[in-house]
């Protein structure tokens, strides 16, 4: 009876007949007695796995063959467009076939592997309803074979499917904030939020980073890419307008603007010079896109007082003067302004010496070797971290100015493949940073004590800003926390193109990190010691796994704070873990964006070498 109830309620849902409410008020008036809560619980995990086959084969008729529940394992077998009549045929194998493997002990677990044999499925069909030994016995050597890799298999496909989905909303949600009703075309919000907190204006430093966004996404958006580009030729406009307003209080070092193109002339946290920085980077990437499609960047780029001219010019002249950190907090010099102001001049002096502008390109590169060198004077060599700050000069003064969370978006907003500026510690020293954070985001909120996957990351231990004002307790932010995903992504993709890995005692022990996933090296490494490891041997992979993975962590704590509807606010609530702060933060969907490419980077090496993920 059971049987006939799960099948008529996986059809039901698969004809689109009644809703699933009404599907397990169907089930409850076909069973004799009232169904378990184990059994429904199964029923529920069993029409999940359905949706992730519904969603990568187009199904016109489900056949269900099979749905047993036999001890701990349920075996259903989906077929795309098929009847009971050619089931058996010579031709089946023309059909996508699926098994769908559910460890009852652990009903949010699922795998869906291939049948690849005829026999196999022959085997599993002719077995038929009544003989349940003969198939709870090939059930229980297809859950041997596959046990190892089930687990992972399916936690990967579910992520695939939520991010999927999460990527789309918040591309929709990055899109409804630029050039939002009431404001200037081309102007981006950092939030729509108006009041408590007041967040309804345009920050350099967000707006850069969603165009670069934007620009670096062009190849994927494809199906947006008409609406990107004019979200990106509105963003420009109005990012040279602003640059054009007399008398600012702090010149093209002010932080935001009213989204009507005004300045905003209250007081705040000024200069933040990371911001012109971050503007000129992303209107270079759009200035080299415009050059591989033949198109005129004169409004950008020229001999004189162009926009991403002047930002260049204004870093040149004030990167050593103090000014604002990213939080707005604390005033010196910060680790994070420095790297994205050496990237612009990086960036800069290739697109001048593009357009025979050889004095500006020399003027850029100079000033960049003198910034370079001056970065060592961040890293703490006692505590191997890098210091977020240095020459503190005003704002809040006790906050601590050492080990802070924007030391790893100074990697993940300078390092493409393009990046030549990095020595061999800049990616040491800030995997040593990120170590450190880790122990102290390990202990700082309760959310993180919860049993979930990974650590809820925040900015910086004491942090007292809590999404409203500095009267509370901090929280982890969300995009820090993707950070974490994008940075274990990342550094797997930059192994793979160099084609081997450079490993020392930091990069291992960051690796091994106590989280899932351990590599056991052959070698062991001393703190000074650094060995090669070539490309395609089991040692090379088994890194490039446990990167994966790691980031999966991260993805796993991302997915369980996000909201149902995908909204994402600055802040998770420390002790709730529930959206609190300025709701659908830009900076959050971006954050999100950047890091889905870099998962969808990685998984696809993956692929393409054959590696079981």
């Amino acid at each position: 009876m059971y049987l006939i109830a799960l099948t008529s309620y996986i059809s039901t849902y698969y004809l689109n007949t009644t809703k699933e409410t009404s599907q397990i008020s169907l089930l409850r008036s076909i069973c004799i007695k009232p169904p378990t809560h184990e059994f429904l619980t199964a029923m529920m995990a069993s029409l999940d796995v359905l949706r992730i086959v519904k969603k990568c084969v187009y199904i016109n008729l489900t056949l269900i063959l099979l749905l047993l529940l036999l001890g701990n394992i349920q075996l259903i077998y989906t077929g795309s467009k098929i009847s009971a009549k050619n089931v058996l045929s010579d031709n089946y194998f023309k059909i996508v076939k699926k098994i769908q493997v559910i460890d009852n002990k652990n009903l949010n677990r699922t795998s869906v592997y291939n049948i690849a044999s005829k026999n196999n499925l022959l085997h599993f069909a002719k077995a038929g309803f009544g003989n349940v030994a003969r198939l709870s016995e090939y059930a229980a050597q297809i859950k041997k074979k596959f046990r190892k890799s089930s687990k992972h298999i399916y936690e990967t496909e579910i992520l695939d499917t939520w991010a999927d989905k999460q990527y789309n909303i918040s591309l929709k949600k990055i899109f409804a904030n630029i050039s939002p009703d009431g404001a200037k075309r081309g102007s981006v919000c950092a939030s729509p939020s108006k009041s408590n907190p007041d967040y309804f204006y345009h920050w350099v430093r967000d707006s850069a980073l969603t165009m670069s966004f934007l620009v670096d996404s062009l190849d994927c958006l494809k199906g947006e890419y008409i609406n990107t580009i004019s979200k990106l030729e509105d963003i420009t406009e109005f990012s040279s307008s602003i640059t054009q307003i007399p008398n600012t209080i702090s010149g093209l070092g002010e932080p935001k603007y009213n989204m009507d193109g005004s300045a905003f002339n209250d007081n705040w946290g000024r200069p933040q010079n990371d911001g012109p920085a971050l503007r000129a980077i992303s209107l270079i990437k759009y200035a080299n896109h415009l050059i591989s499609q033949r198109k005129q960047i004169y409004f950008l780029y020229c001999n004189s007082n162009c926009t991403i001219n002047r930002d260049l010019d204004y870093i040149v002249e004030n990167w050593k003067a103090p000014s604002f950190d990213i939080w707005e907090e604390v005033k010196g010099t910060h680790y994070y302004s420095m790297m994205t102001q050496i990237k612009a001049l990086e960036m800069g002096q290739r697109i001048s010496a593009l357009f025979g502008d050889f004095e500006s390109a020399k003027r850029y590169y100079f000033t960049s070797m003198e910034m370079q060198l001056y970065l060592e004077k961040f890293w703490d060599k006692n505590n191997q971290i890098i210091k977020s700050t240095i020459n503190w000069s005003g704002g809040l003064p006790g906050k601590p100015r050492d080990l802070d969370a924007q030391a790893i978006l100074a990697l993940l907003h300078t390092w493409d493949s393009d990046t030549d500026f990095y020595n061999n510690n800049t990616i040491t020293r800030t995997l040593s940073t990120t170590i450190g954070l880790f122990k102290v985001f390990m202990q700082e909120y309760k959310i993180t004590s919860f049993g979930l996957p990974a650590i809820a990351m925040g900015r910086y231990q004491g942090d007292k800003y809590n999404g409203y004002d500095s009267n509370g307790f901090g929280n982890p932010w969300p995009l820090l926390t993707m950070s974490i995903a994008e940075l274990y992504y990342k550094i797997a993709n930059g192994f793979m193109l160099e084609q081997r890995i450079l490993i020392d005692y930091t990069t291992l022990k960051f690796i091994n990190y106590p989280f899932q996933f351990k590599i056991k090296l052959k070698i062991k490494l001393s703190e000074n010691q650094t060995i090669l490891i070539s490309h395609n041997t089991v040692e090379f992979w088994d890194i490039i796994k446990a990167l994966f993975y790691n980031g999966e962590e991260f993805l796993k704590r991302v997915k369980y704070h996000t909201a149902i509807d995908g909204s994402m606010s600055e802040q998770w609530n420390r002790d709730s873990g529930f959206n609190q702060g300025a709701a659908d933060l830009t900076w959050s969907y971006t954050a999100f964006c950047t890091m889905k490419n870099e998962r969808d980077k990685i998984k696809k090496n993956l692929l393409k070498n054959n590696i079981l993920y």
